[in-house]
């Protein structure tokens, strides 16, 4: 889809580009080069999402466990997303005490939780703050993303994660969303035999979104663990 998708970008650029030679505004041609570059990224992530969808219902996610520094996809996310949150004026805070924290998992899912997490507090609370922490609790690793944006009601903390929901305050913020980046979220976090919540005092009073697995997980009868998890563990 990707392949299929970059196509029509180029296509999109040519046609605007072959449309527009007698103008000689530059400045012009590319902020349009930029917003078709924002569109098709924008539908390339869409595509992705309702892959991911169609792979849920159907039960056929392909999951790849492997041992993983969690600190890497944070990190990722923190640094890829930090210029998104310096244009809206969001201060961005990263809370952990350690920079090395092995857990079994398949990164790709979880780093989709974790950017989407990220990238919701910052969109849903401009000229805020928004605080990362991650830590261990017991045999799992938790991350939660606090912000001081628009909130919701506390009634609404599960229905979040349903398909296509969408509270009338992120409708008025971004009417731009499709209600499916929470449920995905859900079920990769399920998929990795964890478990994943939103928490909120009612709106304008921020929110907290989270999740919690396991540092090792039983999959198709086999346990996936690592020695150095549990190391790690023991020194805590």
């Amino acid at each position: 889809q990707h392949l299929f998708i970059l196509f029509v970008f180029h296509c999109t650029i040519d046609f605007s580009i072959d449309t527009r030679k007698n103008k000689k505004d530059l400045l012009f041609r590319i902020f349009y080069v930029e917003d078709i570059e924002d569109s098709s990224a924008k539908l390339v992530s869409l595509v992705d999402s309702l892959l991911s969808i169609a792979q849920i219902e159907q039960g056929s996610v392909d999951y790849r466990f492997v041992a993983h520094n969690f600190m890497d996809i944070v990190e990722g996310a923190f640094v890829e997303l930090l210029p998104f949150a310096e244009s809206k004026q969001v201060e961005l805070n990263l809370d952990v005490e350690i920079s090395h924290i092995p857990v079994i998992l398949d990164a790709e899912k979880i780093r989709h939780v974790v950017f989407n997490f990220i990238e919701n507090a910052i969109k849903y609370a401009p000229l805020g703050q928004v605080h990362i922490k991650v830590e261990p609790f017991e045999a799992s690793l938790v991350f939660n993303v606090t912000d001081n944006g628009c909130g919701f009601e506390p009634v609404q903390q599960f229905l979040l994660f349903e398909k296509f929901y969408r509270t009338e305050t992120a409708k008025q913020t971004d009417n731009k969303g499709t209600g499916l980046g929470l449920y995905i979220a859900k079920n990769f976090i399920e998929g990795h035999k964890g478990e994943i919540w939103a928490k909120s005092d009612g709106g304008g009073q921020g929110s907290c979104f989270g999740f919690s697995i396991p540092f090792g997980i039983q999959v198709e009868h086999h346990l996936y663990s690592n020695t150095a998890c549990k190391l790690f563990i023991g020194k805590l």
